[in-house]
């Protein structure tokens, strides 16, 4: 890993709000990012005079996004992560399954969570660039806090480092502008109606869901299960609720095949998100290059 540069803060009351002085450190390696997130409260960016506020930000060097809500769960997550074989850190906030909110009142446990990506090139420099570069990454993967938007938020320290995947590194790219972002899903939108409209589900999803039937794989049906309702435009943690609601057999299932099982809806909801994608996207990257093998071809 490449020596990056973040900022963090070296008030000992981690919990003091409107942190404003904040003081670059290199990391020099996953393990040494991992050490710093759990001990201090940091930021993904570098500032002007050490001040931190958006207006002095002078480049963003990795990614954070942040999950509160519970959604999608840890290990869901974990899961996408590993499938892509993305570099990250997923960390667990201090407020991680905690029975009590920040007002001192009882409240319902979910995962929270951070994942942080170290980037491969040059950092981000442009502001309007890392949101649109945020923003593709919204669309990617289910919904993080929009405040993540903000390159000079900074952090509390994570409770425990669950995953550090020293994987391929992504490359700081210029999304495609916002506006073709909103013909996308506009046209997701157009699919998803059109499916609908079609009729009734396939049949072999129909009887899993309805009757449980699994074939001659209980594995492959799933994957396909999980396949095809991603086709048709249903979100990952709906899959994930009728998959586990359908009356199949799940006696005896050990906590292996519990992972084994969240592999196969993950796995089965990339590929049939990517096959919607690919149906609904005119204007995306590598339309040029399919564009000249199918001539190719012709």
């Amino acid at each position: 890993m490449a020596n990056i540069q973040i900022s963090v803060s070296y008030c000992k009351d981690f919990h003091t709000k409107n942190l404003r002085k904040f003081y670059p450190v290199t990391i020099t390696s996953m393990n040494h990012l991992a050490d710093v997130i759990t001990k201090m409260t940091w930021s993904p960016s570098i500032y002007i005079n050490n001040h931190r506020c958006i207006e002095n930000t002078i480049q963003t060097n990795l990614l954070a996004l942040d999950y509160d809500t519970g959604s999608p769960r840890l290990n869901e997550m974990i899961i996408m992560l590993e499938t892509e074989g993305i570099k990250h850190i997923v960390g667990t906030s201090l407020s991680h399954q905690s029975t009590i909110n920040k007002d001192n009142q009882p409240c319902k446990a979910v995962d929270k969570y951070r994942v942080i990506i170290p980037m491969n090139n040059l950092p981000s420099t442009d502001i309007d660039q890392y949101h649109q570069q945020i923003e593709y990454f919204f669309n990617m993967w289910p919904y993080p806090d929009t405040q993540c938007k903000d390159p000079s938020r900074y952090y509390f320290k994570c409770k425990e480092i669950v995953s550090l995947c020293d994987g391929k590194k992504l490359d700081w790219i210029i999304p495609e502008s916002l506006d073709v972002i909103r013909k996308r899903k506009i046209k997701m939108i157009e699919k998803k109606v059109k499916n609908a409209k079609s009729g009734k589900l396939p049949d072999r999803v129909s009887k899993f869901l309805n009757k449980g039937e699994c074939g001659d794989s209980r594995r492959g049906t799933i994957y396909y299960v999980s396949c095809e309702l991603s086709r048709f435009g249903w979100e990952l943690e709906n899959i994930i609720r009728v998959i586990y609601k359908a009356p199949f057999n799940k006696v005896g299932l050990s906590q292996a095949d519990l992972v084994d099982l969240d592999r196969q809806i993950m796995n089965g909801y990339t590929t049939g998100r990517k096959d919607l994608e690919r149906e609904c996207d005119t204007y995306g990257p590598g339309k040029e290059e399919s564009c000249k093998r199918e001539a190719k071809r012709g």
